[in-house]
């Protein structure tokens, strides 16, 4: 008889499969159009064997999705305590809230070749994905995160209304996504004079171009377009 540490050895590792052979599969094909019975024949299990451990399809997307970016979603919220820490009750620098945004985001990408592909599709997945599955997927892994941040943005941009503060959200996470899984394009319109595999330089411009349009006037109010 296996002993309770093997049989739990042997739990994990096939949670783990199943995990890994989903995240493959998402990515490379798009949440709705992957099956189970397609994951339990990569991972090599049996459909029992999900439903034991993650109760559905959407749990497993879940449990895929929180371990891509929940260790990225902790990391943003640590930088972002440590910046309101800093600023001793003050409203945080805007520039500061962004660099907490992204930075966790490309660092895990640049921790691997393997973190750097999947993460790129799948955040493509989440941006041109249809499905009915995804809203409350991504809601329960970013609403804590989307809280905080937009709390952050709107104590340093007092003059802005709730609303216009979640569209600037919205626009700067967009542009994030789009220039992780388009920067082929920076190539292509700068006429290969300029290289968009520098991490480093395209952080200091997304910062600076998201940072520009979140600290706007209302151009509503006749008051230009920025300061």
């Amino acid at each position: 008889m296996a002993s309770p540490e093997s049989n739990s050895a042997e739990a994990s590792d096939t949670r783990d499969r199943v995990i890994d052979a989903a995240e493959k599969l998402f990515a490379e094909q798009g949440f709705e159009a992957v099956s189970l019975r397609q994951i339990t024949a990569q991972a090599d299990v049996n459909l029992a064997a999900v439903n034991y451990y993650f109760g559905s399809k959407e749990g497993l997307i879940v449990e895929v999705m929180a371990r891509v970016v929940g260790p990225i979603n902790e990391r943003r919220l640590v930088m972002l305590d440590e910046a309101e820490s800093e600023a001793g009750g003050e409203a945080v620098e805007v520039k500061r809230i962004l660099e907490a945004v992204f930075l966790p985001l490309m660092a895990s990408m640049n921790e691997s070749e393997h973190s750097r592909k999947v993460m790129l599709k799948l955040a493509g997945r989440c941006m041109s994905e249809t499905g009915s599955e995804m809203p409350e997927v991504v809601g329960r892994l970013f609403r804590e995160v989307a809280d905080r941040f937009c709390a952050a943005l709107s104590r340093a941009l007092p003059h802005l209304a709730e609303a216009e503060v979640y569209w600037r959200m919205h626009f700067t996470i967009g542009a994030m996504l789009y220039a992780l899984n388009q920067h082929e394009t920076l190539v292509l319109l700068s006429n290969g004079r300029v290289e968009a595999d520098d991490a480093e330089k395209a952080l200091q411009e997304l910062v600076a171009f998201t940072a520009g349009g979140l600290c706007a006037e209302n151009v509503s109010c006749g008051k230009g377009a920025g300061k």
